[in-house]
């Protein structure tokens, strides 16, 4: 009698790399540091902790870079959406926040998830120098399994994605994340946002 082994409830995290992203790199930089600059000089303004965090209406931004940010987080997400559920394929993305980051020494978040929203991405903008060792978990995101003592089961408590500049991840917003601290002096620079969609008529 033969045994079989059957894995169920995968978890799907979709990541993209943009290519000639250079360009497009600064000028999400000078647009991010220029709101960051113009939030703390108004009274109240500080940032918090060590990271600087903006609202969360980036995607409605007044700035020509705008559209082509908006656009190219749309088309990764209703990629991406499509390839887990041939239903959503003709769905509409709906951006329904965006914001910016910025953080230093220190800089990182305890594991959180972003429900009740579906979807929800990084779009990392500078992040690359804040990697100081590639063999630890320092400066990158972890994914927590979502399973219950998972390692009793052989399956690790946590997936490590090392970011990139120009790298896109996209997760359901229930998925347990965090990041590790920045232990450089360098800024990571990274956009986050929150997708929803809406089935075709």
């Amino acid at each position: 009698m033969t045994t079989n082994l059957l894995w169920h409830f995968p978890v799907p995290v979709f990541s993209k790399q943009l290519e000639n992203f250079s360009g497009l790199r600064q000028q999400l930089l000078d647009l991010i540091y220029q709101n960051r600059d113009a939030s703390l000089s108004q009274p109240s303004g500080r940032p918090h902790g060590p990271i600087w965090h903006s609202a969360n209406n980036m995607h409605l931004w007044q700035d020509p870079v705008i559209p082509e940010l908006v656009k190219i987080i749309g088309d990764f997400a209703a990629e991406g959406i499509g390839a887990s559920d041939s239903s959503a394929v003709n769905s509409q993305i709906m951006l329904n926040e965006c914001w910016a980051t910025i953080g230093g020494f220190g800089a990182g978040t305890s594991p959180h998830n972003h429900f009740p929203n579906t979807w929800s991405g990084q779009f990392y903008v500078s992040v690359e120098d804040t990697i100081a060792d590639e063999t630890d978990k320092y400066g990158k995101m972890e994914f927590i399994n979502p399973f219950p003592l998972s390692q009793t089961f052989g399956q690790p408590a946590g997936v490590l994605y090392q970011p990139k500049d120009g790298l896109l991840l996209l997760f359901p917003s229930l998925l347990q994340h965090m990041v590790h601290p920045n232990l450089t002096q360098n800024m990571r620079v990274l956009v986050s946002f929150n997708v929803s969609t809406i089935a075709p008529r």
